[in-house]
């Protein structure tokens, strides 16, 4: 177990921007991104669309369509439920950043989810920009759902929204045809399925455009314990995904083609560990479960003043390498990255795909 000061730390995520001297203008230019700026989906200081959109659309191009701007008042109607939401709702004040520190795996043998797709979750992306995305569980990402080898899930998911939506467990062997299919509006679907693989894994609603759903929030991670636990140390859940824009709608189109997205983030929300960096002591084991969901790019998963001690390819003990300056990760791809660090101080999180960490993909390790 952690000592007794580690478990105590200061929750730094609960912290304005001035805990960190780091700010972000100033680490694009140390690192090398000078003249990159962070697009604000073609209507700089404007707030995107509050309106519940309307879910009913098939096909690219013919996707939901919302308002181009909405006043703070206007987005006060959305309350999205779930203890510890980070979903936001303007003006900035009451921001939240995403709950990264992971808690441990909980003892119960069967675990029991129960999830409902919304189409009302309003995630802010940046200051003044507030995506009206779908979501599992009220959040984007959904929760992260941590399990052992040999647990076994009860899964029931209702669709409170007005088109078909599915889920997409990685971890389980369950035939696509009857787990995996397409859940009609007002419908709940249950299934179970046993943890049979270690690995930090991708979940997400595969209804046609799988594309569409993904990039619309539609995702989580979960993580599946090896039989053997893994030596305590702090833990931290990242989870980066894409975002797309065109004159201030979601632009399927792009979504479909493989165009370069407008927003890549972690957790949810560009830059958001930045203002509230992760935090763990000198010298404590630091484990970050990294999961790329995409839709569409890879990432290099990097830590600028550190190199990763141990890294555990797709999350599983078995796949251990040593001493990586940069993970590459596949879309839906997932890993385990541990590092120990002496000296304190500031340690940036990055894609290395630098067009990418320009976009949002960007977030500090303090180490006290």
């Amino acid at each position: 177990m952690l000592d007794q000061d580690a478990e105590n730390l200061p929750s730094e995520q609960s912290q304005p921007e001035e805990r960190s001297t780091l700010h972000r203008r100033n680490f694009l230019a140390r690192a090398g991104m000078v003249g990159i700026t962070l697009p604000l989906a073609g209507c700089a200081g404007t707030t995107l669309g509050s309106r519940v959109l309307n879910d009913k659309a098939a096909s690219v191009g013919g996707g939901p369509r919302f308002p181009a701007a909405a006043s703070a008042h206007d987005l006060q109607h959305f309350a999205v439920e779930g203890p510890g939401n980070p979903a936001l709702i303007v003006p900035k004040k009451g921001f939240k950043p995403y709950p990264s520190e992971l808690q441990p795996v909980g003892p119960e043998k069967v675990k029991k989810i129960y999830q409902e797709v919304r189409s009302d979750t309003i995630v802010q992306l940046t200051d003044g920009v507030n995506y009206p995305g779908w979501s599992l569980d009220g959040k984007i990402p959904a929760s992260v759902i941590r399990m052992r080898v040999g647990d076994t899930m009860e899964y029931s998911l209702k669709n409170l929204a007005e088109q078909g939506h599915s889920i997409d467990f990685h971890a389980a062997n369950a035939p696509w045809d009857k787990a995996f299919h397409t859940i009609e509006p007002g419908k709940e679907f249950a299934f179970t399925w046993k943890a049979k693989h270690p690995g930090v894994f991708m979940y997400h609603c595969v209804t046609p455009l799988a594309v569409q759903h993904v990039a619309n929030g539609m995702y989580g991670m979960s993580i599946i314990e090896p039989e053997e636990p893994l030596p305590p140390a702090r833990e931290f859940s990242l989870v980066q995904s894409e975002f797309y824009f065109k004159n201030n709608e979601i632009d399927y189109d792009g979504i479909a083609a493989g165009n370069s997205p407008d927003y890549v983030v972690f957790n949810g929300t560009a830059n958001q560990y930045q203002d509230y960096p992760l935090v763990a002591k000198a010298g404590e084991l630091v484990r970050f479960y990294f999961l790329n969901v995409g839709p569409n790019m890879w990432s290099g998963f990097h830590m600028i003043g550190g190199v990763f001690d141990k890294v555990y390819l797709e999350g599983n003990p078995r796949n251990v390498t040593y001493g990586h300056q940069v993970v590459s990760v596949a879309p839906s791809g997932g890993v385990i990255c541990e590092v120990t660090l002496d000296e304190p101080g500031l340690y940036p999180l990055v894609t290395h795909c630098f067009a990418h960490a320009s976009k949002g993909a960007v977030g500090i390790l303090k180490i006290v």
